[in-house]
């Protein structure tokens, strides 16, 4: 009886999902792209710590280039335990590439890593 009740348990939340995420699915989206037109709207307005250079646009664009090419290492090196991590680089500096992490309550970014200095 114990079974039953788990097994029909498992069966409802299954299709409850198969029914919402059609629905979940576009307010994720949404969600989103909601999240990093902050981010660059920030970004705009944020100077480097390092150089003084603004981050912009472009800078949000390096971290998600960096990002995407990072994961796809990761998958390449083991598609079966891939897991795609936290988040945590959001913007690189364009100029001296210095790395920033996104504070979303707080819309800033803040320093995560300097530059390092090749002489």
């Amino acid at each position: 009886m114990i079974r039953l009740l788990d097994r029909l348990i498992g069966l409802i939340g299954h299709c409850l999902m198969m029914l919402l995420t059609p629905i979940m699915l576009p307010f994720a989206i949404i969600a989103q792209s909601r999240q990093k037109s902050v981010r660059i709207r920030v970004a705009k307005d944020t100077a480097c710590q390092n150089c003084k250079n603004k981050l912009g646009k472009r800078g949000v664009q390096i971290a998600d280039k960096a990002w995407r090419k990072f994961n796809k290492v990761l998958v390449k090196e083991d598609p079966v335990k891939h897991r795609p991590g936290v988040r945590t680089l959001y913007a690189v500096c364009p100029k001296c590439q210095a790395l920033y992490t996104f504070h979303g309550k707080r819309k800033k970014y803040k320093l995560m890593q300097m530059p390092s200095k090749t002489t």
